[in-house]
């Protein structure tokens, strides 16, 4: 019996009580697979020292597939906006799905406050996962009337309302291995927002992102900042990351995949 495990996330401090892996049991579970498969060539590398893989071979880089036509997407920009009372030519950023603190959650906030602009917005959407922190995002948001708090699980058919109503999605997590909602956003032609490392930095460039120095304090408001002074390019920007999204559909990656098993 073959045994291959794909790497969604192996760091992720919400999961197996955020313990690492010995590194001991890691190069004992590094004879016992036969193959791995992550989605970029940072976690490649990343995997390959941790478990001490003599066989670089063994792991196996497969895009994440795309998730066009997953979820419904008929609503235009307009519709989504007049949906959330955002206005028509405000610029909207999201941040969408789970709720941690270290997915950056309350340093967006913190940012987006210091831009001081009335014609930009923040859509937080999500199930708030942390004891207390609802409230905390409450209070940190002080009653600003741009930005706008759904704080419970988004229904399938309710994602397209945030990805098309808004122009950004800014994903600042802390800790992560990979990101779904970064592939949902270029699925949908969003611009992303993220730090400039591991499965970010492979994923996106400057010409489909605003990447970060994740080590700057003022990193994330200052990538805030160019996207709104790149207003013009954002639908051109997101239509890239489309253009990519589309290339990792489900036959491509079930084709690498069975490659993989077939070893």
């Amino acid at each position: 019996v073959k045994v291959v495990w794909t790497v969604h996330e192996f760091n992720d401090p919400k999961l197996y009580g955020g313990g690492k892996i010995p590194p001991i049991s890691a190069r004992i579970l590094g004879r016992f697979f036969n193959a791995i498969i992550t989605h970029c060539d940072s976690i490649k590398s990343e995997i390959t020292k941790l478990f001490s893989l003599s066989d670089e071979d063994k792991v196996v880089v497969i895009p994440h597939g795309n998730y066009i036509s997953c979820y419904e997407n008929n609503l235009s920009r307009l519709q989504s906006r007049e949906a959330l009372g955002i206005p028509s030519e405000s610029l909207v950023f999201l941040f969408f799905g789970s709720i941690y603190r270290y997915k950056g959650i309350l340093e967006t906030i913190k940012a987006f406050k210091s831009l001081q602009n009335n014609d930009v917005y923040l859509v937080i959407a999500g199930d708030v996962k942390e004891h207390d922190l609802k409230q905390v995002i409450t209070d940190e948001i002080d009653d600003s009337k741009q930005i706008l708090f759904l704080p419970q699980i988004v229904p399938n058919s309710k994602i397209q309302l945030y990805m098309n109503a808004c122009d950004s999605v800014i994903v600042p997590y802390k800790e992560f291995t990979t990101s779904g909602v970064i592939i949902l956003a270029m699925s949908y032609g969003r611009v992303c927002i993220a730090p400039n490392l591991g499965f970010f930095s492979d994923v996106l460039d400057d010409s489909r992102a605003f990447l970060y120095d994740s080590t700057n304090e003022q990193g994330l408001l200052q990538a805030m900042k160019l996207a709104i002074e790149n207003k013009e390019r954002l639908l051109e920007m997101g239509d890239r990351n489309l253009k990519l999204a589309e290339e990792w559909n489900w036959d491509y990656v079930a084709e690498k995949t069975l490659n993989v098993y077939n070893l």
